[in-house]
This record gives structure tokens, sequence and C-alpha cells, in this order.
């Protein structure tokens, strides 16, 4: 084994080991909120859409809503958030990682923007909500893109 193959794997541990603390990190704080009252069939939904240089999302949160909601956008490594709107807590450039902690959420709809420095494709995101169900559980929901809309073909 090269020094460079030993080199590029002690930043692939490094890596991993930041991710591992991200997630315990995110878990504990999601642990330690008191469960929220979520009705059954009342779950968050959301959706997102991309356009250009902007990402908007649109999240439903229940008439029970629960104690505290993360939302967590990741973006192509090293990509540059000009501005979000309501400002995120914490973005990991590195990792491309853009999280939002919402601990007094109100039912209704939670819509948060991202404005990036370049365009961006729509295949290379992904986005999750994070939430306690009534139970105490902590859930994962991820978010899907809008479907693109379809202009019809004049004479079809």
């Amino acid at each position: 084994m090269t020094v460079q193959q030993i080199v590029n794997i002690m930043k692939l541990l490094g890596q991993l080991k930041k991710r591992a603390l991200h997630m315990v990190l995110v878990l504990g704080v999601l642990l330690s909120c008191t469960p929220c009252s979520t009705a059954l069939g009342q779950d968050i939904i959301g959706r997102y859409k991309v356009k250009g240089n902007r990402i908007i999302h649109k999240i439903v949160i229940p008439q029970d809503p629960p104690a505290a909601v993360i939302v967590l956008q990741y973006l192509p490594k090293g990509t540059d958030v000009v501005k979000t709107s309501p400002d995120y807590s914490s973005y990991d450039k590195e990792t491309g990682t853009l999280k939002w902690l919402f601990d007094d959420v109100q039912p209704g709809h939670l819509s948060l923007k991202i404005t990036l420095a370049k365009r961006i494709d729509a295949k290379n995101i992904s986005a999750e909500v994070l939430f306690l169900d009534q139970t105490g559980q902590s859930n994962i929901f991820s978010l899907s893109p809008l479907p693109m809309k379809r202009r019809a073909i004049e004479g079809c």
C-alpha cells in the first residue's frame, strides 16, 4: 500500500467520523425533546422544488405539532449558499449539509428558501425532516422534489 493510499484512507475515515458525529448530535437533539402529540395519520409532509439556483421547501406541520423539527438539505460538497430564509442553524460546506432546527413550530405551512451561488440540478440534492411522533420515537421523512410541470405542445 502506498503512502498516498494510506493518506486517502485516513481522510475518508475522518469524513466518516464527522458524519457519524453529526448523526449522533441530531439524534441527541431529537431524543432530548419532549414527545410530540402528533395524531396518527398527521405526520409532517412536504416537498421542494428547484428553480435555477433556488430551492423552495413547502412543509406542512400537523394540527398537533411535534416538539422539535429538524430539516436537513443535502447539497453537493463545496456548494456556496448565498442566503436562506429563515436563517439556517448550521452549514457544513465540506459535506454540503445545511440544517435548520425549529423547537417551537406551529401548525400550518413552513416555507424554507435557499439561494445558491450557482444553478443546481435536482438530481444532485436531497432533503429530510426529522421529528418525534406521538410515542416519542424519532422519525425521518424524506422530502421529494415536486414533479416538473410540463407544458402542453400546441396542436396535440
